[in-house]
């Protein structure tokens, strides 16, 4: 019959980054082993059965929480499981109260993938296995007496700021009883200029000023009403140019159409025409262009050579 040992690794890290990561602790811890023969060998990529047992107190202690798995082995005769996740055989992993401790981890494997297990070593859990117990802590006790004789009412502190009335009037002033609620113009400037000279600090006089400020007033208006009507000028005649072509500023005021005719857009082509002609053709031939007598040597139009028309 073949003896076996094996040679363990418990990795507590991954207890620890995963109770970082999240908001609740992990149910659970990393574990790792490496399964080797009497003779050194490794039992590479073999189904192996182990037993897992939390143990308290003391090696010896009484096991608060066993389980089975049934695990793999890789190439290097290495498998990894979860201590909490394994088939429960006796109590509830999260039952164990960490805080009861120290806790050991008694570990048994059987290479034959049964359950005739070795019981190979025990080993004492240290702290990192305790976020579990940090995760469960939850709770605290006050110590202090003053707090916990003081019932929370905020009228027994003392030095309290001094927080304002809040006024039961619309705004901190005594008189702001008949304060304005609406308004509706009633004077026109019509009116102001009926008045004339008469309309004592306003402007008046707007066709003919007396006052020095009134005629500088009104030098400005004129000048803005000037400035308004050029600018509209301008913008109107922007508005005139119509869809499809654009104003280049050319003295003659002639327009530059956007895109070559028979296109619909600037990239296009457009329609073909023969020299001289204005409507496109579906064949162009000697024989239908409208200035020859159906071959290039009797054009009649736009030809200085007498060899090829006149």
């Amino acid at each position: 019959m073949r003896k076996h040992f094996f040679f363990l690794t418990i990795v507590f890290a991954l207890a620890v980054a995963s109770g970082i990561a999240s908001a609740q602790a992990p149910q659970g811890f990393g574990y790792q082993a490496v399964v080797r023969t009497a003779a050194g060998s490794v039992v590479a990529s073999q189904q192996v059965g182990v037993r897992l047992s939390v143990v308290q107190g003391s090696a010896e202690g009484t096991a608060r929480y066993v389980e089975t798995h049934s695990v793999q082995t890789d190439a290097a005769g290495l498998f990894t499981l979860t201590v909490g996740e394994g088939t429960a055989a006796t109590g509830s992993f999260a039952a164990i109260d960490w805080a009861a401790g120290p806790y050991y981890l008694r570990s048994e494997v059987d290479p034959e993938g049964g359950n005739n297990y070795t019981l190979t070593t025990t080993q004492q859990l240290l702290s990192v296995p305790y976020a579990l117990y940090a995760a469960s802590s939850g709770s605290a006790t006050e110590r202090d007496p003053l707090f916990a004789a003081w019932n929370k009412d905020y009228n027994d502190l003392t030095n309290k700021p001094t927080i304002p009335t809040v006024p039961t009037n619309v705004s901190a002033f005594t008189n702001d009883a008949g304060y304005l609620t609406s308004y509706t113009e009633s004077q026109t400037l019509s009116n102001v200029v009926a008045q004339g000279n008469t309309a004592g600090g306003q402007l008046k006089g707007v066709s003919d000023p007396t006052d020095a400020l009134d005629a500088v007033n009104l030098r400005t208006l004129q000048s803005v009403v000037a400035l308004l009507t050029r600018r509209v000028d301008s913008l109107a005649a922007v508005t005139r140019v119509p869809a499809g072509f654009v104003d280049l500023g050319l003295p003659s005021g002639l327009l530059w159409a956007e895109c070559n005719l028979g296109a619909s857009t600037p990239e296009d082509y457009g329609n073909y025409y023969a020299w001289g002609e204005t409507s496109p053709k579906s064949d162009y031939s000697w024989s239908n262009y409208a200035y020859c007598n159906g071959s290039y040597t009797t054009l009649t139009k736009y030809c200085n050579n007498s060899s090829y028309g006149n």
